[in-house]
């Protein structure tokens, strides 16, 4: 993957669904990242495409802890790992085991009520700083890629021509390594919001095809009342 920054614009979906990540699979989509409920059902799934995990922190108390579920995790077939939110002294720990990492900088959901609410992260020169430092320290602990959350456009720019890593453009403009978006917000599917978030696309209104195809199986559901 890293020889082709610079060369390629590669793309990452989050999945939730077995059947998400097929169809990821099928379309060609460079990276996928999920979580650890379907890990497994997802990983078969989608056996030719490059998976990163992303580790729920409030399930681990210690790097033993989130150590111990990346071999896991490895055993069952994980490319890379997403470090969320972790503390960098975590992420340092678990790179010592040489497992691929992916880290994130900018706006962090979880930390939203820290930093006052949903906002473009580094729109001042002290809190773009900030993330360059934390990206270049991500790039030595031995980061492979770092995931980059609503940061202006510009300043994503300037970063991916200083680091060695991939850089995963979420709400960050189009200059990054990597484009990303959720597959339910491409898909037009909403699991916990009505709409979907500014930055992003959506190619489909799932929301309706699946409406209908409830009122189809209450119909067949009906017509098997009566027949009965």
């Amino acid at each position: 993957m890293l020889d082709l920054k610079g060369k390629k614009k590669l793309t990452q979906i989050n999945v939730r669904s077995p059947e998400e990540a097929a169809a990821a699979d099928l379309a060609g989509i460079d990276l996928i990242i999920t979580g650890t409920d379907k890990f497994k059902e997802i990983r078969d799934a989608a056996p030719n495409t490059f998976l990163t995990c992303g580790l729920k922190y409030t399930e681990h108390v210690s790097k033993e802890s989130i150590t111990k579920k990346c071999f896991e995790l490895v055993e069952l077939g994980v490319d890379s790992i997403h470090t969320n939110s972790w503390n960098i002294n975590f992420i340092k720990y678990v790179s010592e085991f040489n497992i691929p990492l992916q880290g994130h900088v900018g706006f962090v959901p979880m930390k939203s009520t820290w930093t006052g609410g949903v906002k473009p992260v580094g729109k001042t020169s002290k809190e773009a700083i900030k993330i360059y430092e934390e990206i270049k320290e991500m790039e030595k602990i031995g980061c492979w890629a770092v995931e980059v959350e609503c940061v202006p456009a510009d300043i994503l720019s300037e970063i991916t021509k200083e680091t060695k890593m991939l850089t995963v453009s979420i709400g960050s403009g189009s200059k990054g390594d990597v484009q990303f978006l959720f597959a339910d917000d491409i898909l037009g599917y909403h699991y916990d919001s009505t709409k979907t978030p500014r930055h992003a696309k959506s190619y489909r209104n799932f929301d309706k095809i699946y409406k209908n195809i409830q009122k189809e199986r209450v119909k067949a559901l009906k017509k098997f009342n009566k027949d009965a």
